[in-house]
């Protein structure tokens, strides 16, 4: 809100007390401002002030603002001068909107003591000088931000109570009031925002003590918060008397590791192969013991034909081979038998089955697809 007062400032400059220069600039300021009081240099509904703080405000600058809410209220000014003589004019009230200046006249739609008057107004209003209470609306209206009843609250806004509220700034409606959830957690870790909410919670076994978070973790066992392992330590370890606290220790997750996840055992939270959070952190076959952290296998690889005879070949139905050797006998020229698990079956082509995918997802339908042998593909794959 911009309210504009212009100030007279009266500057003597005397620089040199007692010398004849000094004396008649003086003398020049002093006549030059005598004139300007004889005159009509404000306009009409403004007083000429002289202020000696408003020669550094305007600067010499005629037609500048000057602030001048620590001497007059909420009134704000422009700076003129006349010769070696500076000055403003100030509006007798502040004014709360609709602001007009000219060289010859001045014009203030709303003071701001009429803002404070409730007709036509609803809910909390405030003025420069007074605050005000106009009620609550009737006949199902709410309160505008504006101060008047409508029949609905606008785009963006949300009804809290009898009012509309545009929640911003962390704000949120509480019991039909507007809270200010967010200001209220400034400078606090924990406890509550006094708006049905809390503005943090504390860790482990630490608990609340006027908006801060507080140990009394000394001797527990180190914990996991995510793939990070959090031990309780002491605060100043050259201080025998220094509080305990859960302070950062291990970040399990470290590229290139082989224990990349966080797991709390019986001796605290360690950093372990496996911890059961996901079914992938093993792999084909294997399963997560959960009371050590470590991958162990699942599956009995299966090598043996119907009739009892060992096979040398193809899939032992964990995810390997028997004896190491893939379907293709290692590309040494023959292709596993299936039916005895034996290299003895020569072939002059692979053939090998895709899934076909429709709009990027596998469909049921496969495709055959035959190499002649010899390919090096064919002789590879597994």
């Amino acid at each position: 809100m911009n309210r504009y007062a212009l100030l007279f400032v009266l500057v003597f400059g005397l620089a040199a007390c007692g010398s004849e220069e000094a004396a008649e600039t003086g003398s020049n300021v002093v006549e030059a401002c005598t004139e300007i009081v004889a005159s009509d240099v404000c306009p009409a509904g403004t007083a000429l002030s002289f202020d000696a703080q408003a020669v550094a405000d305007c600067g010499g600058s005629v037609g500048a603002s000057v602030d001048l809410t620590s001497r007059s209220g909420e009134i704000s000014g422009r700076c003129g001068s006349s010769g070696e003589c500076s000055f403003v004019c100030a509006p007798p009230d502040p004014c709360c909107g609709g602001e007009e200046w000219t060289e010859t006249s001045y014009k203030c739609e709303t003071p701001c003591a009429a803002v404070c008057a409730c007709e036509g107004k609803c809910g909390k209003i405030s003025g420069a000088d007074c605050d005000a209470d106009c009620g609550t609306c009737s006949g199902g209206q709410v309160c505008s931000a504006d101060n008047v009843c409508v029949d609905e609250c606008p785009e963006g806004a949300e009804v809290c109570g009898d009012a509309c509220f545009f929640p911003v700034d962390g704000d949120v409606c509480f019991n039909g009031e507007v809270c200010e959830a967010e200001k209220n957690c400034e400078g606090k870790a924990c406890g509550s925002n006094g708006c049905g909410g809390e503005c943090g919670k504390c860790q482990g076994s630490e608990s609340c003590d006027n908006g801060q978070c507080v140990s009394d973790c000394k001797g527990s066992l180190p914990v996991c918060q995510g793939a990070l392992i959090q031990a309780c330590q002491s605060t100043n370890p050259d201080d025998a008397d220094a509080g305990w606290a859960w302070q950062d220790d291990t970040d399990c997750d470290t590229p290139g590791t082989d224990t990349p996840y966080c797991a709390e055992l019986a001796s605290g939270a360690t950093c372990v192969e496996c911890n059961g959070d996901s079914d992938d952190q093993c792999g084909v076959g294997k399963a997560c013991d959960l009371e050590k952290g470590v991958c162990i296998d699942t599956c009995v690889p299966d090598c043996t034909n119907d009739d009892g005879t060992k096979r040398y070949c193809g899939g032992d139905g964990c995810g390997g081979f028997c004896e190491g050797v893939d379907y293709s006998c290692n590309g040494n020229g023959n292709w596993c038998n299936p039916d005895n698990g034996k290299c003895d079956t020569p072939l002059e082509e692979c053939s090998f089955s895709f899934q076909q995918m429709v709009n990027d997802e596998p469909s049921d339908t496969w495709m055959k697809v035959v190499i002649p042998y010899g390919n090096p593909f064919c002789n590879s794959v597994v």
